[in-house]
């Protein structure tokens, strides 16, 4: 019952900041990269509706899709982009590499769009809900929520030594 309020007081809170695009990732349903790839492949459909490919690189790739620029809507520019991803814990306990990837691919993206990119600035923020095992993952060191994984390209491209999460615990 916690994550849920949680859940809501973020989406309430998100979703009324002007200028600002809300994905949310409902982790029931994410337990490998094929479910990943469906859930963000409906929440974050892209510009020329092709779909995703299980795949994170090439043009019908995640990473590509986490690259597009937000539709505007009306004539409001879209300077934020926040993932929502509910019960991430879900995929964390079925596919640790797959969340792992994921978690790298956002931040990364999120990076190279602040540090490396010479397009129009969209600030991308994630953030991840769940149980007591998101904490675990978070206090580990060299754990995806506080560490580049090795074979990512994110630290060279962006000079950003690690992703920056900050874990929150209900009192």
């Amino acid at each position: 019952a916690l994550v849920e309020h949680a859940c809501v007081l973020c989406r309430d809170a998100l979703g009324s900041i002007p200028e600002t695009q809300l994905v949310e990732l409902d982790g029931t349903r994410m337990t490998d990269l094929g479910s990943a790839r469906q859930v963000l492949d409906a929440a974050l459909p892209g510009v020329g509706g092709q779909p995703l490919r299980p795949s994170f690189d090439g043009p019908a790739g995640i990473l590509a899709r986490l690259r597009e620029p937000p539709a505007s809507v009306g004539r409001t520019h879209i300077k934020r982009r926040f993932y929502l991803w509910t019960d991430a814990d879900t995929l964390l306990a079925s596919s640790p590499a797959c969340f792992s990837v994921l978690v790298d691919a956002i931040a990364g993206v999120a990076a190279e769009g602040e540090y490396a990119s010479d397009d129009l600035l969209l600030i991308q923020r994630l953030v991840v809900l769940g149980g007591p095992e998101l904490a675990l993952c978070h206090a580990s060191a060299h754990g995806p929520l506080r560490a580049w994984r090795q074979t990512s390209p994110w630290a060279r491209l962006t000079h950003v030594p690690r992703p920056g999460f900050t874990a929150l615990r209900a009192c």
